[in-house]
């Protein structure tokens, strides 16, 4: 097993109620569009992501998650 990539406070962040995110780069690069599933935070519960090529770092909010998505 990998381990996770760690959020630095360089990149850009985003906030989402989804398990697992969609992220293609800025439209300027040639980043490939990929899927990435949150992490799970020290009690289990999912907490961040970091995509491995442009370092956007998502992270979970469950307030924002849709009802019956889990």
């Amino acid at each position: 097993m990998t381990e996770p990539i760690l959020p630095d406070h360089k990149g850009e962040r985003m906030t989402t109620g989804d398990l697992r995110v969609m992220c293609d780069g800025p439209h300027f690069s040639k980043h490939p569009r990929v899927y990435l599933t949150m992490v799970d935070d020290a009690e289990g519960k999912p907490s961040f992501v970091v995509c491995p090529y442009c370092s956007r770092v998502y992270e979970y909010d469950a307030r924002l998650a849709m009802p019956g998505s889990h």
